[in-house]
């Protein structure tokens, strides 16, 4: 829902200050917080913040195999 993702991204934002763990569950204590305040089903709060978990992690795990991938280009055009 709406409020899962505001409740992801300012868990991002807060999580910034408490490093790697921060950043890494930041989006989804702020998804499950979001959505509790919004309706005080915890089923429906879990299932949120797993999704947000699940998203940040997905996300993240294919933007650095893609910059790994450009970073291989890269030194095949130097080197060819």
């Amino acid at each position: 829902s709406k409020w899962a993702m505001v409740g992801g991204a300012v868990g991002l934002v807060v999580g910034l200050f408490f490093g790697l763990p921060g950043v890494l569950l930041g989006p989804a204590v702020g998804a499950f917080a979001f959505e509790l305040v919004k309706d005080p089903n915890l089923e429906q709060a879990a299932k949120s913040s797993v999704g947000a978990l699940l998203g940040f992690v997905v996300g993240s795990v294919v933007k650095v195999v893609f910059a790994f991938f450009l970073l291989g280009v890269l030194v095949l055009a130097f080197v060819l």
